[in-house]
């Protein structure tokens, strides 16, 4: 581990792993295992924030998603808190069923669409592991592209860049998201 050279762009990320995105296994219907935990953490975010008797707007796909990246990276007691907070009883067939949603055809009329990114700061050297398992599995199963960036000496140029990111990504329904 050590600090990487500094840039004025964000570098993309990609796994080395030696496999192709059809060897990666897939499931090829769904099962109640992803239905039953969305819904469930839904039912419990809305609960909890129900107490403080304020309006609220929240995507429970989009946090289970984002939680479910952050599980495939997860260890020990997090990794036991996120599973358990989404009902999460095998995490390869999780991702499988995620992935199964993430390509099921949408109508015109109610689209979900979903754009995830990770942004490192370059200062840290990141393990083989990180590109050989972690970086294969999020950029498969959730469409996940990683980029590291200068947060030290360029934080308001990393900034613009996740700005425009996000914008590109949301079609320009979300602009400055700081």
């Amino acid at each position: 581990c050590g600090r990487q050279e500094s840039v004025d762009e964000p570098v993309l990320l990609q796994g080395t792993i030696d496999k192709k995105v059809t060897d990666y296994p897939s499931a090829s219907a769904y099962d109640e295992t992803l239905f039953q935990g969305v819904n469930g953490f839904a039912y419990d975010m809305a609960r909890n924030l129900t107490v403080t008797g304020e309006n609220y707007f929240f995507s429970p796909y989009s946090l289970c998603e984002a939680l479910s990246i952050l599980d495939n990276a997860a260890e020990g007691e997090t990794k036991r808190q996120i599973e358990d907070l989404l009902r999460i009883p095998d995490l390869m067939e999780w991702n499988m069923q995620m992935g199964l949603y993430r390509q099921e055809k949408q109508s015109k009329e109610a689209m979900l669409t979903s754009a995830n990114s990770l942004w490192v700061d370059q200062q840290y050297e990141l393990c083989e592991d990180v590109y050989e398992k972690y970086l294969p599995t999020v950029e498969e199963y959730y469409l996940v592209q990683a980029y590291q960036a200068d947060f030290k000496d360029n934080a308001e140029q990393t900034t613009e860049q996740i700005n425009r990111w996000i914008s590109e990504n949301t079609d320009g329904m979300i602009k400055n998201f700081k």
